[in-house]
């Protein structure tokens, strides 16, 4: 019997039909991780991120950053830098610029 090339379209697509059903079933379960064991004490296990923090700065250095005055600003840093315990004296010189 000869076919039309409808005929033949629909044969093809009617025979991968099963294959392609066959191969995601399989992708499907290969995808699947199996339970490992002990994941709870793996994640015991690993060391915590170190938090870091800024240093602390005069809170007038810090109340003329937020509020944008930032020629009051200087001006309390350099007197933070004038003082004799200086927390953060390198802090301070980068917020300067």
């Amino acid at each position: 019997r000869i076919l039309r090339s409808e005929e033949k379209a629909h044969v093809t697509e009617t025979n991968l039909l099963p294959a392609v059903l066959i191969v995601l079933q399989a992708a499907a379960a290969f995808s699947q991780n199996p339970p490992a064991k002990d994941t709870a004490k793996k994640k015991a296990k690993l060391p915590t991120a170190v938090v870091t923090s800024l240093p602390r700065i005069p809170v007038a250095v810090h109340d003329a950053l937020q509020s944008r005055k930032f020629s009051e600003a200087i001006t309390a840093i350099d007197v933070a830098l004038k003082q004799e315990k200086v927390a953060a004296p390198d802090y301070l010189l980068y917020l300067k610029g």
